[in-house]
């Protein structure tokens, strides 16, 4: 991809203007995906203080859970230079293609295992994220399944699918060649991200819980100095 303002067919539509967090190339500083954006305001306030990519929970379980038939309205609404990424949790093959075939989203994240065994069917009509719970260095040891778009590695909390807070060792991550594109997630905020940038030296970064006030709720304050953190201005 040449520059954000390249037209090329991607994830199954033609001639349509990619957004730069999906061209799979980055400038100095990583992009910056807030994922949980549960109403208007906030994926407003996210977009202004410079996110790249927006990220819509469609998992009923969790506590940034969207209902898609009252959402989408709006969520269509948004610029179309933000990617909007739908997140979803264990789907079946029926229920993938349905995420994969909404045209509200240009992109599709994927948490749980079981989907796997049929991951070949769904990366070549839209750009998926795999999204990888990092307990230890077998949890990375192992990706040559997976021809999608990116890898987003997030803590691991049992019985939990990203959202929560807890972070892992970066290190794990360091140095490591991995083929595909990396977003970084788990715990981070304004306060460590830098950090963090430093070891893995990600893609993208992402983030839930440190932009927020309280779950499903974001702060513009802890958005902008997340943002201005990650992109070091």
């Amino acid at each position: 991809m040449e520059d954000s303002q390249s037209e090329a067919s991607v994830i199954g539509r033609p001639n349509r203007l990619v957004p730069r967090f999906l061209s799979g190339t980055r400038d100095s500083a990583p992009f910056v995906k807030i994922c949980g954006i549960t109403n208007p305001f906030d994926a407003e306030i996210a977009i202004e203080s410079g996110a790249d990519a927006l990220g819509f929970n469609v998992f009923p379980d969790s506590q940034r859970f969207i209902d898609l038939s009252r959402a989408r309205s709006w969520i269509k609404t948004l610029p179309a230079d933000v990617a909007r990424v739908l997140i979803g949790v264990n789907p079946s093959l029926t229920q993938a293609l349905e995420w994969i075939a909404d045209q509200t989203f240009h992109a599709v994240q994927l948490h749980g295992e079981m989907w796997h065994p049929f991951v070949s069917r769904l990366v070549e009509a839209r750009a998926l994220i795999a999204a990888i719970s990092v307990q230890n260095e077998r949890s990375v040891s192992d990706l040559g399944w997976f021809s999608g778009f990116a890898f987003l590695f997030d803590g691991y909390r049992a019985g939990d699918f990203g959202g929560t807070g807890e972070s892992f060792s970066w290190e794990i991550l360091h140095g490591r060649q991995i083929a595909k594109p990396v977003i970084l997630a788990g715990g981070l905020t304004s306060e460590n991200i830098a950090s963090a940038i430093r070891t893995v030296d990600p893609y993208a970064v992402d983030v839930a819980s440190g932009v927020e006030s309280k779950p499903g709720k974001k702060d513009r304050n802890k958005l902008r100095d997340f943002i201005a953190a990650a992109k070091n201005r």
